[in-house]
């Protein structure tokens, strides 16, 4: 018995119920279960900022205000001070529902006039929590809300102070401990910041003694729970400066740890904190009046019972006017927002939505949420994965709207995961899944994951140009470059593949001259190796030479020259098998993009007639060949129009070759463009530098269709600058691996693309290379089932380097598997578990 799934009795894996498909469903998707009774695949769709029509709530006026949302009901409860009703702390009920959203008769919270608003809700007793100063006798109170339908009634206020308070409360409610802590200054003890701790009992609050944590004079609180490290994180401002504190709850009391200073120079009266959940970080927001009054941010990392803080990122390059924040977590998209209000132009509400990295936080540019406002305030729905943001559009009247946040969002939640496909499901027919307590058995159930090799030197000099092929005849791979320790002669290498690394036979030149942007194919027919290049030491002439590989060595023909008119930059090589014929695309004179035809005879390869596929300069040029259709690809960035990626279609006849009509991929500049063929799902795949979107690292899926292609929507592998993009199809993953050279850092990755239908995603970048790495090309090892990525190592002296990537779908025995929010399984905890793995391809769910 070698594991688990030997304890199963054969047709274990039956336990399955047949469900109707909402959309086309392949085995091994897994799946959520929808209102209707359907099913569908978990997935992840990307949505943009929007703000809905505001609905009114009153039309009083409001004053200060806040708002939070109560799980138990699925409402937001917006608090606020009715100017026009003696100032009463006063509630409405919000259902949000799609883009909108619809209130309640607005409930008076307790009838005194009343300032300094705080709430929070108590997920254990599932009540609101509302904090506020009744300002007859300047004390703290609080009371507890409870929601019914669209209402919301109160209990009795219970004061926590006995002495005056001052300006701000904040209230944070401790999960771990059931407890809530309300901060505040007491102006009996000289301003100095005070905190205690809050028992809801039913509707009543009972409060633990007072504990003192800032002796100094203290102002405008905010306080947040850090479910990570079980701490309660309140930020202040104190003679000018932000401070902030850890707190530990115990019992009814709370105790603090040292100061750390969020912002020495003078800030805005309103600061805020919230928990980013993703990164189990704190993010604090406020007005730095040291640096122009600009919206700042700093990221805190909470240890025991310190807190430390990363740079300051200004989110709001403009005089933010003495603005009000609020920061929440959308845990639809996993990023953080930071709602906040300025007073010029016009009092604008706006948001900035961040991404927290390590320390730091990136923001997108800022978003009007509204065009006239007066006070801030915002509720999270999880539910709807919506936010309730509050809205006094003029002197009067408290409106309410429902923002979405920019980013991307899925379709599953803890409770609607209901299994795996044990079969193929057309839209809208029915087919079995794999359900609780059953077991299936997929050899793709999760995404590919990629591991690098050690890196073997092939040239200890400067390698240029460096280019590779897979010889399937002999099972050797053949990479060529230019070796600038030896005149920049056109060298070539035979590699092979053994386990995770790479051997060497000894390097041979094939061109005693300079030779520039060399690229290799394989042709099948022949055994035989084809090289393309421009020779350097001509007028750039466009040549060809054929290799047969022996053992760990190759040999090569005479050169053919394929075009005498001084070539620009670039060639590029694939080999049709239908045809059985090389296409070679250039760059020539007078820089147009032309294509031409080889074929090989022994040692020896001629040519048919160039075609012109593009009427101007062409740039980046990359080729593959489409078996399925019998049709090359021609990929490149189009100098006579705007730069823009576009693609074309090659039909090979005899020793000629014929295009369709070009088709722009890529409206901005595409720089470093690479293309693959996906075997698995009969598309190819194109990856580039967006000059449209910061020169990201973007892919895209096309489909070829006679002479013509069509494509998906642009895909972002990672959200910075990448140089010398290549890709590679893995057949034994099914997965399209792009090597690139970021630009920050500047390290050489290989990521692995799953293709679905007209899109793509990526799995988990890895670093081969931790220096500068340029000239990188991939390629793949069909024997060894690897691909290997040769490339110039700026940290060794520019030497050229391979490693060898392996691409892995294997599921580790005894592992438990989780469902990620694309719908894919990892061992990364989630809050939904799949199940744990019995074999490599076999999973019994919630094992």
């Amino acid at each position: 018995m070698s594991n688990l799934s030997d304890l199963l009795p054969a047709g274990a894996g039956a336990k399955s119920a047949t469900f109707t498909a909402d959309g086309t469903l392949a085995t091994g998707t897994t799946v959520i279960l929808q209102s209707d009774g359907t099913v569908s695949a978990v997935a992840e769709t990307t949505q943009s900022a929007s703000a809905g029509t505001a609905t009114q709530i009153t039309s009083n006026r409001p004053g200060f205000q806040s708002a939070v949302y109560d799980a138990s009901s699925g409402k937001v409860v917006f608090v606020y001070i009715d100017e026009l009703n003696s100032d009463y702390a006063t509630a409405a009920v919000g259902t949000i529902s799609g883009t909108s959203i619809s209130f309640g008769t607005p409930v008076v919270v307790s009838s005194n006039t009343a300032s300094e608003l705080s709430t929070a809700y108590d997920s254990s007793a599932q009540k609101i929590i509302v904090v506020k100063k009744i300002n007859a006798n300047g004390y703290g109170y609080a009371c507890v809300g409870t929601v019914s339908g669209t209402s919301i009634s109160f209990g009795s206020v219970v004061n926590f102070t006995t002495s005056v308070i001052g300006q701000g409360t904040a209230v944070a409610y401790d999960v771990n401990n059931d407890k809530f802590v309300v901060f505040y200054s007491d102006q009996g003890d000289s301003d100095r910041g005070t905190a205690k701790v809050g028992t809801v009992t039913g509707t009543s609050i009972t409060y633990g003694s007072a504990n003192q944590f800032d002796t100094e004079f203290c102002n405008w609180f905010g306080a947040t729970y850090d479910s990570s490290n079980g701490k309660v994180v309140v930020v202040h401002r104190g003679g000018g400066d932000i401070r902030s504190y850890v707190g530990t709850v115990s019992g009814t009391s709370i105790s603090f740890g040292s100061v750390a200073t969020v912002n020495s120079g003078q800030t805005g009266e309103f600061n805020a904190i919230g928990y980013d959940v993703q990164s189990g970080k704190v993010v604090v927001a406020y007005e730095d009046r040291g640096n122009s009054y600009y919206g700042t941010a700093k990221v805190g990392t909470v240890s025991g019972t310190s807190i430390s803080f990363g740079s300051a990122v200004v989110f709001r390059t403009a005089n933010t006017g003495n603005a009000y924040f609020v920061v929440g977590y959308d845990a639809g998209v996993g990023r953080t927002n930071i709602f906040f209000r300025i007073f010029s132009p016009s009092n604008q509400g706006l948001v900035a939505t961040g991404t927290v990295s390590g320390t730091s936080i990136t923001f997108d540019s800022n978003f009007t949420v509204s065009s006239d406002n007066r006070y801030v305030s915002a509720a999270y729905d999880s539910v709807a994965k919506k936010w309730g943001y509050g809205v006094r559009p003029g002197a009067n009247d408290f409106d309410g709207l429902v923002f979405t946040t920019e980013g991307v969002i899925t379709n599953l939640t803890a409770t609607n995961f209901v299994g795996i496909t044990d079969e193929a499901i057309a839209n809208a027919a029915t087919g079995s899944v794999v359900v609780e307590g059953g077991v299936i058995t997929n050899s793709s159930l999760i995404d590919a994951y990629l591991t690098a090799g050690s890196e073997t030197v092939f040239e200890a000099a400067t390698s240029n140009y460096t280019n590779a092929t897979f010889d399937s005849t002999n099972n050797k791979v053949v990479i060529v470059y230019s070796d600038a320790g030896n005149s920049n002669y056109g060298t070539a290498v035979v590699g092979t593949v053994s386990g995770t690394s790479i051997t060497f036979g000894t390097p041979v030149v094939f061109a005693n001259v300079y030779a520039l942007y060399t690229s290799a194919a394989f042709d099948s027919n022949t055994g035989k190796v084809v090289i393309a290049y421009v020779d350097g030491n001509s007028t750039n002439d466009g040549v060809a030479i054929v290799g047969t590989v022996s053992g760990t060595s190759i040999s090569f023909g005479s050169p053919t020259t394929f075009d005498t008119g001084a070539i620009g930059a670039d060639t590029a090589i694939s080999y049709d098998s239908t045809a059985q014929k090389v296409v070679i695309a250039y760059r020539a004179n007078p820089n147009y993009g032309n294509a031409i035809v080889g074929t090989v005879s022994g040692t020896s390869i001629s040519f048919g007639s160039s075609t012109v596929f593009e009427s101007a300069s062409t740039i980046d040029i990359s080729m593959v060949y489409d078996p399925d259709q019998n049709k090359t690809i021609i990929s490149y960035r189009d100098n006579g129009n705007s730069d823009y990626g576009t693609a074309i279609v090659g039909t090979v006849s005899g020793t000629s070759i014929s295009f369709g009509t070009a088709v722009v991929y890529a409206s901005a500049y595409s720089g470093y463009n690479a293309i693959a063929y996906d075997t698995n799902a009969d598309k190819v795949v194109i990856t580039y530098n967006d000059g449209g979107n910061s020169y990201y690292g973007t892919a895209i899926v096309g489909t070829v269709s006679g002479t013509s292609i069509s494509f998906g929507t642009e895909v972002t592998f990672t959200s910075y600058r990448t140089d010398y993009n290549s890709i590679a199809y893995d057949a034994a993953s099914g997965s399209a691996i792009i090597s690139y050279k970021g630009t920050t850092p500047t390290e050489g990755f290989v990521i692995p693309g799953t293709v679905s239908g007209t899109s793509i995603s990526f799995g988990t970048a890895v670093s081969y290379n931790p220096a500068s790495t340029t000239y990188q090309r991939m390629v793949y090892d069909s024997n060894a089932e690897k691909s290997v990525v040769a490339y110039t190592d700026a940290g060794n002296s520019n030497y050229g380097t391979a490693t060898v990537i392996t691409s892995s779908q294997d599921l580790t025995v005894g592992s438990t598997y989780y469902v990620q929010d694309d719908g894919s399984l990892s061992t990364t905890s989630s809050s939904v578990t799949a199940g744990k793995a019995l074999s490599s391809t076999t999973l019994l769910l919630k094992g």
